[in-house]
């Protein structure tokens, strides 16, 4: 039914030396073809510049298993050697084109990611006869930019279970089971995508990756975890045409039975990740709708969205997650719901969702990021909101010293009042990690002017108002509300919870692009 063989434990380890030793890896890949990122991949008939004649190894490592293309035997047989050959028809990944057996092509693609190898479904067939299509649960290949950013987005903080839902080829289990996990699962309703996330554990040796199908959580019934996270199906449609993409008429329809589920699967301490489209409706914002999945329960955890993208015009974000998906991604029928639905913003970002480890004031709160800030941004904001909610912060933020940050960029716009060239409006903007921009008053540009790292909070006010820079009137406790705004949002930063510094992130890719 499937592509690919679950062969033995002695052919994988033959394959996954065979393509190791051939300098099949993410760096040699990207040298070759002057990509940044694999994430930027395109295949030759996707427009790629470069040369099509296959010079070694390498070269027709790309053109077979990743440009999907059909190749002489004899030329697999002069840069690959017999022992290659053999490695891939043992776990039938070659096979001779029907109707001309001189010629092979590979029956999954099949390329180096984050340190490992990992196989998804073919993009087109070979046999392009009326009527042929790509099967509805395709497996969605991972190097994708969309996919790529989910990665860049998850911690790898060691933890104990871990499950992927929505897993696809299984990338988020394995490199969980490869590096930070003591035992992950792969969950995919699709029979298809489990056989892929199972071929990719035995392909790479990671044996604590198990590989399971079923509608969400119901194949790990009675297990708890501390990590679980979802690159679920998220685009609005009125039929589902592809498994991968397709996420109910108002694409929230998978998200909420992942987050109903939450208070039986996700033990106390634990951490939910997404990365997903959202929306705020009127007087809903998306907070407040995941909340009310949460059930009875909703109490227990605190809900962080960080945005990629915010949009109030829906259509237009939406072509552009679709456009980053890649050549299986033309965009289906569209939601006729937004409309009655009342949708102010269509949002693109990671939520996370946390379980108290002990009873406590929940948290809701948002703020956006940079597109190539990855999980440490998430997880400076998840930390920076839980400190600030602890009986104790104010007094902390009082004795801490503020310094601007890196990107700290203020604007002054003058005009002519009363014949005099006067200040009118004060912007301050940050653009990393965090995105903001905020009108303020000129006490404020005054305040960040003041933050040099030699004064604490308290100093910072009595300075100003010795200054007669701020009113009288506002006390210590209202100077410090504004502080902690400057600071969570990035524009101020503090040495117990320095910003983190962007680098560029997993997926070597910018978020999609809004017009």
């Amino acid at each position: 039914m499937y592509p690919l063989k679950l062969g033995t434990a002695d052919q994988f380890r033959a394959l996954r030396l065979f393509l190791s030793d051939a300098g099949y890896t993410e760096e040699a890949v990207c040298t070759r073809l002057e990509l940044r990122s694999i994430y930027g991949f395109k295949t030759l008939c996707e427009g790629r510049k470069g040369s099509a004649h296959i010079h070694d190894r390498l070269d027709a490592l790309i053109r077979l298993l990743m440009d999907e293309e059909a190749l002489e035997q004899l030329v697999l047989e002069k840069h690959l050697g017999a022992a290659g050959l053999a490695a891939m028809k043992a776990l039938e990944i070659l096979k001779p084109v029907s109707d001309d057996p001189s010629r092979l092509y590979a029956d999954a693609v099949l390329y180096p990611q984050e340190g490992l190898f990992v196989a998804s479904d073919r993009t087109f067939l070979v046999d392009r006869r009326p009527g042929a299509k790509l099967p509805e649960d395709v497996v969605y290949a991972s190097i994708t930019k969309n996919t790529g950013r989910f990665i860049s987005i998850l911690p790898q903080d060691p933890c104990r279970n871990f499950l992927d839902l929505c897993a696809g080829t299984g990338i988020g289990a394995l490199l969980a089971g490869a590096r930070y996990a003591e035992h992950a699962w792969a969950c995919d309703l699709s029979g298809r995508c489990t056989h892929f996330a199972d071929f990719n554990a035995r392909l790479n040796g990671i044996d604590n990756v198990t590989a399971v199908q079923g509608d969400l959580y119901a194949p790990v019934e009675g297990v708890t975890f501390d990590r679980i996270v979802a690159h679920p199906p998220y685009v609005p449609a009125e039929e589902q045409t592809l498994m991968f993409r397709d996420g109910g008429q108002d694409g929230e329809q998978i998200l909420r039975g992942i987050v109903h589920g939450l208070p039986r699967f996700l033990a106390p301490g634990g951490r939910f990740y997404t990365l997903t489209l959202a929306t705020d409706r009127e007087g809903e914002p998306v907070e407040q709708r995941v909340r009310q999945w949460l059930g009875d329960a909703a109490q227990d955890f605190d809900v962080f969205l960080v945005l990629h993208e915010s949009e109030p015009r829906p259509n237009t974000i939406l072509q552009a997650v679709i456009d980053a998906k890649g050549k299986l991604g033309e965009l289906g029928p569209r939601s006729r719901l937004y409309d009655q639905l009342k949708v102010e913003a269509i949002l693109y970002g990671v939520i996370v969702i946390e379980r108290h480890q002990m009873t406590r004031a929940p948290i809701d709160a948002r703020c956006q990021k940079a597109p190539s800030a990855g999980s440490e941004t998430v997880e400076w904001f998840r930390q920076w909101q839980i400190a600030a909610a602890s009986l104790d912060f104010s007094e902390r933020l009082a004795r801490s010293r503020p310094l601007p940050s890196s990107n700290f960029l203020l604007s002054v716009t003058h005009g002519i009042r009363n014949g005099a060239l006067v200040p009118l409006e004060f912007r301050i903007r940050t653009s990393q990690p965090l995105k903001a921009d905020a009108k303020v008053e000129p006490w404020v540009a005054v305040l960040v002017g003041a933050c040099d790292g030699s004064r604490t909070v308290h100093e910072l006010f009595r300075y100003l108002q010795e200054q007669d820079v701020i009113a009288e009137t506002m006390s210590l406790l209202e100077f410090s509300d504004v502080v902690r705004v400057l600071l969570e949002s990035g524009f101020l930063e503090i040495k117990e919870f320095a910003l983190p510094a962007t680098k560029a992130m997993a997926a070597g890719a910018s978020a999609p692009s809004v017009q």
